[in-house]
């Protein structure tokens, strides 16, 4: 393999709330809920960005501009026949790239996960029982978000690979600035970029 020089710039991103003060001045429910649920939103969006971010404007480039154009196809259809094939390539391109086997695993959106668990051949279903009992996907583990395209199914042989940074720890900060509606403004700002350390490492199926 061949590295060259990674380089990851602060593309930041913020969360604004405004807030009822009376909520935030219930101990034991306001500070601890409302920074609860900002860091969850902040997390949402560093996912959705990862895979997603295009790279224009402010916005950092995600997973999904930075594949390799070899290993981005095309589906052969969705019969039972064609979706074995297609998962087999998927798998087969990164190994064949001489990529080492890492943290080898699948990401999917939950509609195409139900998909393959419904599929069927001679009344036998393909999927199911491997992705119920185990968890897995061709003895790959899997993991189902929101925040991958329904028409796609991303292989990595080794999820280190992707390179996720953070520039610096969440803050938090607090702005009286709707004092009329007793209100509290909470921000929240985070840095981050994400880089693939190695391109050949993954493999989507596009549909």
């Amino acid at each position: 393999p061949k590295y060259g020089k990674i380089v990851l710039k602060a593309h930041k991103g913020m969360v604004l709330t405004d807030i009822s003060n009376d909520l935030l001045r219930t101990p034991g429910v306001g500070d601890a809920g409302v920074g609860e649920d900002i860091r969850a939103t902040v997390a949402d969006g560093l996912d959705d960005a990862g895979f997603n971010g295009d790279g224009t404007g402010a916005a950092p480039k995600g997973l999904f501009v930075q594949l390799d154009p070899a290993h981005t196809f095309a589906s052969t259809g969705t019969t039972a026949a064609a979706y074995l094939a297609d998962i087999d390539k998927a798998v087969e391109l990164p190994l064949t790239a001489h990529v080492r086997m890492g943290a080898a695993a699948w990401v999917i959106h939950p509609t195409r996960a139900t998909a393959l668990m419904q599929l069927q051949e001679s009344g036998l279903f393909l999927f199911r029982g491997e992705m119920l009992d185990k968890g897995t996907i061709r003895g790959f583990p899997f993991v189902m978000t929101t925040r991958v395209p329904v028409s796609r199914i991303t292989f990595s042989c080794d999820w280190r690979q992707f390179l996720y940074g953070i520039d610096e720890d969440l803050i938090l900060s607090e702005h009286d600035t709707r004092a009329e509606h007793d209100e509290t403004t909470v921000r929240a700002i985070v840095k981050g970029d994400f880089r693939l350390r190695q391109p050949k490492a993954f493999s989507s199926i596009t549909y």
